[in-house]
């Protein structure tokens, strides 16, 4: 007697098929921008509601109802959820219409948690191979397959792996054991000691750099190399130029890292790195903004191997951005990043938003948006970004300079604070560009004297 979902006895080989077919429609789909399945898996959609329940509290209704409608399809769809999340997932949805705000982020923090640190990405590697070693092969299976297949790919996209490395002949294997071992192997490589994810960044140059501020390490590939060693001798990937003329002295970025286990080593490499360049344009203005060209990066093990990579054709105008990039040597910019302000700085640069201080969140949050109020080519832009930075500055829980009882927003601060510093700053810049004209005139007189 059949079974309802007309289920065929097939060959593993012929059902790991059409995994690797389905694999290569989605990577394909995804890079033409013609995904057509909701580009949304149990992780995405829990950390959606996080941000949603922290920042706006589940204001809209609609919002919620959607959110909880979500929640219900995965419960009854997603094989791995129903397997290893079911009680969590079903008290989470039940508590939508009967706890406070409070409690639900409670409940979604804990799921959170649960699927963080690779725990998820492993039950979906069981769910995979379950699901191909069934002895029948039907619509459920094909189904499983595809839920499968889709959530496998965001988890590698959410830890910062490049669309154009997930291709079957990258990824997958003979068959689907060996494949299955490789998926996990690839996303967390076991590596010891300390590893390093490298970056070429636009809109910096200089010779003879090698500075370092945390765990990221600014240096000239010209006079450093972190590769010492290449496991494939054809290969052309493993570059620290990236592809560029090695005549010019470009900048890379290498960020430090001692474990892959974390959620997104490559989303963590290229914020902290991001810092950095935030705090530079506080000081330092120019026609080329600063860029991290993530698509392309490298990771180097201790014993200077490289163990992974991302590329992707550059289309930037190669000598127009490195005429005008900031010379790091000749403005002494190694100098200054190597200065008690920023050492200072980089103590609560780098900590875990978490950890931060009031304070401190500000001033981080001031300096990201500083620079992209400087690289905005929009004065609309650049209106709006420097409003932020004023409103994050000038906001307090209390009256800072009226009584109590009287209404004190951060617009009436920046009105009375900001006119005062202005004209400070133009005081002492007088003062200053005096000075500086009485020292070249001394300098002068004391040279002429000489001759």
């Amino acid at each position: 007697m059949k079974e309802k979902n007309s289920n065929i006895k097939k060959d593993k080989n012929e059902i790991f098929i059409y995994f690797i077919n389905l694999w290569e429609t989605m990577i394909d789909n995804l890079k033409k921008g013609t995904f057509r399945i909701d580009i949304v898996n149990p992780h995405i959609l829990i950390n959606e509601i996080v941000n949603e329940l922290k920042f706006n509290n589940f204001a809209n209704k609609e919002r919620k109802e959607y959110y909880k409608n979500k929640l219900g399809k995965i419960v009854n769809s997603d094989p791995v959820i129903k397997e290893f999340y079911k009680p969590e997932f079903v008290i989470l949805i039940n508590s939508f219409d009967k706890y406070c705000n409070k409690y639900l982020l409670n409940c979604v923090l804990s799921i959170q948690s649960n699927l963080s640190l690779n725990k998820y990405f492993k039950h979906l590697l069981q769910g995979l191979k379950h699901t191909i070693s069934k002895n029948c092969f039907g619509s459920q299976e094909k189904e499983e397959l595809k839920i499968l297949c889709k959530n496998i790919i965001i988890e590698f996209l959410l830890k910062g792996f490049d669309i154009d490395i997930l291709k079957s002949e990258t990824i997958l294997q003979d068959n689907y054991v060996e494949s299955i071992n490789h998926l996990e192997k690839f996303y967390s490589p076991k590596v010891g000691g300390h590893n390093y994810i490298i970056f070429q960044v636009k809109g910096l140059k200089g010779k003879n750099i090698d500075l370092n501020i945390g765990n990221i390490n600014f240096y000239s590939p010209q006079t450093k190399q972190y590769i010492q060693y290449i496991k494939e001798k054809n290969s052309n990937q493993a570059d620290e130029f990236f592809g560029t003329n090695k005549d010019k002295d470009y900048i890379n970025a290498a960020y430090i890292i001692d474990s892959f286990e974390s959620e997104s080593p490559i989303k963590k490499a290229i914020d902290e790195v991001d810092k950095v360049l935030d705090l530079i344009r506080c000081y330092y203005s120019s026609k080329i903004n600063f860029e991290i060209l993530k698509d392309n990066y490298i990771i180097v093990n201790s014993k200077g191997e490289s163990i992974g990579f991302g590329y992707k054709a550059s289309e930037r105008l190669e000598w127009y951005n490195y005429h005008y990039s900031i010379d790091m040597k000749e403005l002494n910019l190694h100098e200054r990043l190597e200065s008690d302000l920023f050492q200072k700085a980089a103590k609560f640069l780098f900590k875990d938003q978490k950890k931060l201080s009031d304070i401190e969140s500000r001033i981080v949050q001031s300096i990201h948006w500083y620079r992209k109020a400087e690289e905005s080519k929009l004065f609309e832009d650049k209106l709006l970004f420097f409003w932020i930075i004023i409103d994050r500055l000038m906001k307090s829980d209390k009256n800072v300079l009226l009584h109590k009882n009287k209404d004190e927003n951060s617009y009436f601060l920046a009105k009375e604070f900001i006119p005062c510093l202005l004209l400070n700053k133009i005081i002492l810049g007088i003062g200053w560009n005096l000075f500086e004209k009485i020292r070249d005139i001394i300098a002068n007189q004391l040279n002429f004297n000489k001759t």
